[in-house]
């Protein structure tokens, strides 16, 4: 099979290269509609969704309905209250697909759609070439460890790495305002957009006058204040239950685990390490060490690294858009599948068993987790630090272009 795959490499990436542009599009069109086609089939395979999904249907349940979700009633509650501590705007999106239809799987299919629609701009629009966008495409279409983390156990995570990517491509093509709309939304949305904000601001006052910047950033507040505005001020509870998650101690496949267990782990230490990570960051972008999109991604990973609570979801979360900035040889993609379909068989075994399988690599939640769920995201980000270090090419991000078949370009020459 090695043998046939090897064979069949340089077609496709001539393929990949020589395509017209409208069969280019049909390529990636199917490529997502296959991605669709798999979540489903999971949806119908496996109709619990996992605990992410309870938390998401719960409160928007309840604000479907008309009740505040942050004040949810105790009586009949499907989870703790205390999990309601997600932004006013999910929760308004998630309770407009459940006007549609109230059930769980509701959701799970509107966050397969939005994938799959992630997928599609990420293939026709992200300013990377071709051949980066088409092994990123397969990657996040059909990768067994996407499939397992963020489907079959329900992740909310795409609507963080899609403004992520919007952000890197609006500033590719040096649209800074546009940069900061989507940091604006993923803010409002999932409150990420605050971690790279103090890089994107070093960045944004090369780019722009004072004033003018000055003014995006009015726009920006104001356009926050609004997209937030939904069942204020009970809405400020949610900040105050995520925060009070960084006192528990580590659990999930949290990397802290390895500290607490020689009792070096104290949580008092999280907030300083996420502040001095991200202007660590920003000095290291002033100092031409890192570019603007190296920063922003870093700062997003950084303010993730030292949770007590990072789950399996996260560190996916936080692992694709380091490569949205990494420059990813074959033998790269071929490593990524590799691991993440290791970890995909033993996070199976670690939640589902067999129990002798538990007994010799972990439960759940054990060291052995932790041990065996990180390495996607450690190689990743092994691979950007050695790149910087060894002075490698970035990767360069424009708009996409309509292809010219090879053999034009060699005749025009």
């Amino acid at each position: 099979m090695i043998a046939a795959v090897r064979r069949r490499t340089p077609e496709v990436l001539t393929w990949i290269d020589e395509a017209p542009e409208r069969r280019w599009r049909q390529g990636v069109l199917a490529l997502a509609a296959a991605g669709l086609l798999a979540r489903l089939l999971i949806i119908v395979v496996r109709s619990s969704g996992g605990g992410n999904l309870r938390i998401y249907w719960w409160f928007a349940h309840v604000a479907a309905n008309g009740h505040n979700p942050y004040h949810a009633p105790l009586a009949g509650a499907a989870v703790n209250p205390n999990y309601g501590d997600n932004p006013p705007l999910e929760m308004l999106l998630f309770a407009g697909v459940l006007k549609l239809h109230d059930s769980q799987t509701s959701i799970r299919v509107f966050v397969a759609l939005v994938e799959m629609a992630f997928v599609i701009a990420m293939g026709l629009r992200y300013p990377r070439d071709r051949r980066w966008r088409a092994g990123f495409c397969v990657f996040m279409a059909l990768n067994p460890f996407v499939l397992l983390v963020w489907t079959a156990y329900t992740s909310d995570k795409v609507l963080v790495i899609g403004p992520i990517a919007g952000v890197l491509a609006a500033l590719a093509a040096d649209r800074v305002a546009t940069a900061w709309a989507w940091t604006t939304f993923l803010a409002a949305l999932k409150w990420v957009g605050t971690f790279f904000a103090l890089p994107l601001l070093a960045h944004s006052l090369r780019r722009v006058g004072v004033r003018s910047l000055a003014a995006i950033i009015a726009a920006c507040a104001a356009g926050f204040a609004v997209l937030s505005l939904a069942w204020f001020p009970s809405s400020l509870e949610a900040w105050h239950r995520r925060d009070v998650r960084i006192d528990l101690h580590p659990t999930h496949a949290a990397l802290t685990q390895l500290l607490a267990k020689v009792h070096l782990y104290s949580s008092s230490l999280v907030r300083p390490f996420i502040v001095a990570a991200i202007v660590l960051i920003v000095v290291l972008y002033l100092r031409k060490v890192l570019d603007i999109g190296e920063a922003i991604v870093l700062a997003v990973f950084a303010a993730y690294l030292p949770l007590p609570d990072e789950g399996v979801d996260r560190i996916l979360m936080v692992t694709l858009p380091l490569l949205f900035v990494l420059n990813v040889s074959g033998r790269r993609w071929a490593i990524l599948w590799a691991v993440s379909a290791v970890e995909s068989v033993a996070f199976l075994i670690q939640e589902l068993g067999p129990h002798a399988g538990q007994k010799l690599i972990g439960g759940y939640a054990s060291i052995g987790h932790v041990l065996l769920m990180n390495p996607i995201m450690l190689i990743v980000f092994g691979w950007l630090v050695a790149d910087r270090w060894r002075g490698r090419e970035r990767p360069v991000l424009r708009e996409p272009e309509p292809s010219v078949p090879l053999r034009s370009r060699a005749v025009a020459a």
